[in-house]
Formats: C-alpha cells, sequence, structure tokens
C-alpha cells in the first residue's frame, strides 16, 4: 500500500470517530453503535470527542467533567436517578446531570427540561464552581476581585469566592476582566477544574 493510501485510511478513521462522538456522544443524536461503548465520565471525552479546547462547554459537558473530578469512579458506581429530565433520559450525561441537581448544583427549567446542550457563562459556572469546591462560600470581606464583576451583580459573591481560592483564572484586581457573560470554553473549564483540585482542601469539595 502507497505512503499515500496509508495517510487516507487514516484521515478517514480519525474524521470517522470524531463525527460519531460528536454527533451522538454531545448531540444526543442515534447511533448504530451502542452507547455502552462510549465513555460516560470523565475529562476523556472532552479531549476525545471532537470537541475543541476553545468550543464553548456545554451543561452536560460540564456536568460529566465536575463529577469526575470530584469521584473518578463516579460512572461506574452511580446509582441513583437518570430521568430527572425529560431531555435527558438515555443519555450518557444523565447521571452527572441528575446526582449535581439534586444536590441542588444545578437546576432545570419549569418545562421539565435540563437542555444539556446549552452553553455555559462564565458567570453561570463560577457559581457551579462555587458549590462544588468551596460549599458555596460567599468571599468574606476580599475586595473587589474583576473590574466587570460589581457588587450588584448576582454572581459577584461567586466569582470572588473562586478568585480569592485560586480557582479562577484571570488576576488583576481591579484592572481585569472577568467576562461574566461570555461562554466558558471547555479548555478554560478544565482549567478552573485543575486549579480547583490543586487549591482547594477536598474537605470542601462537595460530597
Amino acid at each position: 500500500m502507497s505512503t499515500v493510501a496509508v495517510l487516507g485510511v487514516v484521515v478517514i478513521a480519525v474524521v470517522a470517530q470524531g463525527a460519531y462522538f460528536k454527533g451522538s456522544f454531545w448531540g444526543w443524536k442515534q447511533s448504530s453503535r451502542s452507547f455502552s461503548s462510549a465513555p460516560v465520565s470523565g475529562v476523556k471525552p472532552l479531549s476525545t470527542a471532537g470537541v475543541g479546547v476553545n468550543d464553548a462547554i456545554t451543561r452536560g459537558q460540564l456536568a460529566v467533567l465536575l463529577v469526575d473530578a470530584i469521584d473518578p469512579n463516579f460512572g461506574a458506581t452511580y446509582v441513583g436517578s437518570t430521568t430527572c429530565f425529560k431531555d435527558i433520559v438515555d443519555t450518557p450525561v444523565a447521571p452527572a446531570i441528575c446526582y449535581l441537581t439534586s444536590k441542588g448544583v444545578f437546576a432545570g427549567f419549569s418545562n421539565g427540561t435540563f437542555k444539556p446542550t446549552n452553553s455555559v457563562t462564565r458567570a453561570e459556572a463560577a457559581k457551579v464552581f462555587s458549590f462544588m469546591f468551596l460549599n458555596n462560600a460567599p468571599a468574606k470581606n476580599d475586595p473587589q476581585q474583576y473590574k466587570d464583576v460589581t457588587q450588584n451583580a448576582w454572581y459577584y459573591s461567586c466569582v470572588n469566592a473562586d478568585a480569592v481560592a485560586k480557582i479562577l483564572d484571570i488576576k488583576g484586581g481591579n484592572i481585569a476582566n472577568f467576562m461574566p457573560l461570555s461562554s466558558l470554553s471547555v479548555g478554560r473549564a478544565k482549567y478552573w477544574v485543575e486549579n480547583a483540585k490543586k487549591n482547594v482542601p477536598s474537605n470542601l469539595w462537595l460530597k
């Protein structure tokens, strides 16, 4: 087989794998392959599913990333509900979403849906991270951490707490922007998780 032919086979295989994971695992479309063959927990799906580090992370992806951070065996040991929202039943992210919802970390919508493919803003993620890793502890008397996160913002205490705990990525006090309404990227979410695991004592993490 020629070098060109071999390269062609490799490219086709890579594209096919990416299409499967991005289309069926994250897009909830049915596939000829069984969901049982796809990873159901962990950071690994985010790096192998054809999802770029600069892509906006979805609510479902964030749930999976977070439960794996606090318990790498979560996917194999979870025995709770997987039907807490009508639009996640029989999807791989249902265990993570239902678990975090039962703990008050996530909430659904009034029509009984979770909208797992919706993106997450940085402000929304900051609130979730404060629940996950800081026991929802508000920043005490710390000064304003970012110039675009003012005290009248609903996410002010969460962002401040995460910043002081060295979970967040932007520093600089009142000379830095947090960009609270921008979508959180996959790469940045993973970076925040690593910061939390490195800088926050595990006794504060969600149990």
